[in-house]
């Protein structure tokens, strides 16, 4: 069982694949005593009858019930992260939980929401490698009672030419082996940042709102948007805020309200790099 900060996840597989993801990418989490409760427990089976020797796959089971169709087994870990996902997104409602990469530096965070394909987990894992704080990959977690966010510092995935380019920038990123996803192609999970899992249970301010888009070749762009139109962007990539009503919208408004908000558009990781610390460098001065 791991202390993975807002929740514990207790994982049982006979699945090889998923101990040596676990082993590469979550090795600095503190390993929880096998009685302790934990918030979210997942099973990974192989799958049964013919599908446990020809065209082997993996079956993901929360609670004692399947979840989710199987998977060729060596998507086995990646189907851990896809339930892990979707249990924390159903049950962890003293947050406004927000689709989105999260980065903090200096007490303050920037919330990347983006549509899928726009780069921000690249963006996001190049500025964990480059003096930011990676509080997560998929979840802005806002705390519904006091407007923080709060860290969920797990592995994050890249796709594609995303891995090269994150490795050229970064070798000294970890990983697991290279899976090959049926839809996006090879991807891989990146162990997050040491510093980023010790301090998993330090929460940060909100302070920027960027919708990052990467458009090979372009120059960047920096468009300033309205606090009401970044409102109703961030709304709809919620996962819980019409289930939280008045205080999901007091939660989310209230962290509109402290936040700079923007579209960034890059071509060159470089510019966006420098982009973020020209943000911090304004607010030292601000």
């Amino acid at each position: 069982m791991l202390d993975l900060g807002p929740i514990t996840l207790r994982v049982r597989s006979d699945i090889p694949a998923v101990l040596d993801g676990l082993m590469r990418v979550y090795r600095d989490f503190p390993v929880l005593p096998p009685d302790r409760f934990a918030d979210v427990s997942l099973e990974l089976r192989h799958g049964t009858g013919l599908r446990r020797f020809a065209r082997k796959q993996a079956q993901l089971f929360v609670d004692g019930e399947p979840l989710f169709f199987p998977v060729a087994l060596p998507l086995a870990p990646v189907l851990m992260e896809w339930g892990m996902n979707w249990v924390v997104s159903l049950r962890e409602h003293a947050y406004l939980l927000v689709h989105a990469s999260v980065v903090e530096r200096e007490g303050k965070a920037a919330i990347l929401p983006a549509l899928p394909g726009s780069g921000k987990s690249t963006l996001a894992g190049l500025l964990s490698m480059s003096g930011w704080r990676l509080l997560s990959d998929e979840f802005g977690m806002l705390e519904v009672s006091t407007g923080a966010l709060r860290p969920f510092p797990r592995p994050f995935s890249l796709k594609g030419t995303s891995i090269a380019a994150v490795r050229a920038i970064a070798p000294q990123m970890e990983t697991t082996e290279t899976y090959e996803h049926p839809e996006d192609g090879p991807m891989v999970l990146v162990r997050p940042a040491g510093d980023a899992v010790a301090r998993r249970n330090e929460r940060a301010e909100p302070r920027w709102i960027v919708f990052p888009t990467y458009k090979a070749g372009a120059s960047l762009a920096v468009t300033p948007i309205s606090k009401t139109d970044a409102f109703f962007e961030v709304q709809d990539d919620t996962f819980n805020y019409f289930m939280l009503r008045e205080a999901g919208f007091e939660a989310l408004a209230s962290m509109v309200d402290r936040c700079r908000c923007m579209r960034l558009t890059y071509g060159r990781t470089e510019d966006a790099l420098s982009f973020f610390d020209r943000l911090l460098a304004e607010e030292r001065v601000a």
